[in-house]
């Protein structure tokens, strides 16, 4: 079970900048709202609240237009309800909206497992931007708050996939080349750092 400290470090600057969080729990790339919702959960719904293969209320599936659909499954595996994301040249994210206390207590874990590391995956670069598990938390910055062509990324964003792209991020990722605990930038953006777990 991955507890981290470095999400406690996020929490922190997005406070400092006056920002709110949003924690958006999966394992490819996750949506968040920029605006709290009055009905948004406290908590993750766990997938062993599924009655099926459907991950459950109110985690929801989203992809980019003109790219193959990655499998997200709930299945049974030692005995415990567990995701199962299946990926072969697929894009996709699972994505669960929740307003997080930002206070000392609050924790972050999970637990996951790789069966295949993809192969040319370079998080340093734009073309191996790719991993087998990534978990990211969203922090509702408020956008007329970012330089001029952050905001025009974010539009164009949010115009392509139709999502409510979230304005920063702060994502696990786990991959079998780069170094545990390091730190480093998104290839595509500045508004999304990544810590090697």
């Amino acid at each position: 079970m991955h507890r981290t400290t470095a999400f406690a470090a996020a929490r922190a600057a997005a406070v400092r900048r006056g920002a709110s969080l949003l924690a958006g729990a999966l394992l490819v790339l996750g949506l968040a709202a920029p605006h709290a919702r009055a009905e948004e959960p406290h908590s993750l719904t766990p997938f062993s609240a599924a009655a099926g293969a459907v991950p459950p209320a109110p985690w929801h599936f989203s992809t980019l237009p003109n790219k193959t659909p990655t499998r997200f499954d709930v299945v049974s595996e030692d005995g415990r309800r567990v995701l199962k994301v299946e990926a072969s040249d697929s894009y996709g994210l699972l994505a669960h909206r929740v307003q997080m206390p930002l206070n000392e207590s609050t924790v972050l874990s999970w637990r996951w497992r790789v069966d295949q590391f993809v192969e040319g995956a370079d998080l340093h670069t734009r073309a191996g931007d790719d991993g087998a598990a990534k978990l990211c938390v969203f922090f509702d910055f408020p956008a007329d708050r970012l330089p001029l062509i952050e905001r025009t990324r974010l539009a164009v964003a949010r115009g392509v996939s139709g999502e409510d792209v979230p304005s920063e991020a702060l994502c696990y990722v786990w991959d079998g080349k780069e170094a545990k605990g390091q730190m480093l930038v998104n290839a595509f953006t500045n508004r999304m750092h990544m810590v090697v777990l």
